[in-house]
């Protein structure tokens, strides 16, 4: 398995968890959806390159990276989306672990904004900074 993918579907895997318990949708990467009105999270991906985190040909990369979960409501208000960017804030918190076959990934900040009208839509931005051991 790719470990990008792995660490991908660590993190949206418990994104889902979080929409699953707060009945927020998802317009997830891939999927052919419109939402037309009401509040949507989308996820974004991006990772460094890979380092080796230590000497020797089996030690494990580094890969540092960030996982941003847009928060998209519609233009009423921002009060909203503040509310759902808390909520994933607390879900994504420092040191929170996730792990899988051959990756350990452990997140180390949480930053929110700068938000941003985008056609009909309010969109705020929460950023998850995280750092991922992954076996090679």
């Amino acid at each position: 398995m790719d470990k990008s993918v792995a660490i991908q579907g660590l993190l949206n895997g418990a994104l889902n968890t979080l929409a699953t318990t707060e009945s927020y949708t998802v317009k997830w990467e891939g999927q052919v959806s419109d939402p037309a009105s009401g509040s949507y999270l989308r996820a974004w991906l991006m990772l460094t390159t890979p380092r080796a985190a230590a000497l020797g040909t089996s030690a494990s990369n580094l890969v540092r990276g960030t996982y941003q979960v847009d928060v998209v409501t519609d233009l009423g208000g921002w009060g909203a989306a503040y509310t759902i960017a808390d909520k994933i804030a607390d879900h994504f918190k420092r040191s929170t672990r996730l792990t899988a076959t051959d990756v350990e990934l452990t997140c180390e900040s949480v930053a929110t904004g700068p938000a941003m009208r985008q056609d009909a839509k309010y969109v705020l931005p929460v950023s998850i900074n995280f750092y991922a051991y992954v076996q090679i």
